[in-house]
């Protein structure tokens, strides 16, 4: 899968999320994004949901840095 595609299954999953379900995952990304997140949560992901997971953190990475 593309990152693109890995996006696009992303937005798709957030576009559908009520209020509350979007503040819980802004908190999630937001530790994540700065680290605050247990190894033990790292562990317990799939490779497929990992590498979504870095992908996401490069890109916004990269459009801070603009």
């Amino acid at each position: 899968m593309t990152t693109a595609e890995l996006k696009l299954d992303i937005f798709r999953m957030v576009d559908g999320l009520k209020k509350n379900q979007l503040d819980e995952l802004t908190g999630l990304i937001s530790n994540y994004i700065h680290g605050q997140y247990g190894l033990d949560d790292w562990e317990s992901l799939s490779t497929i949901e990992k590498k979504a997971l870095l992908d996401a953190k490069q890109s916004i990475r990269k459009k801070w840095r603009h």
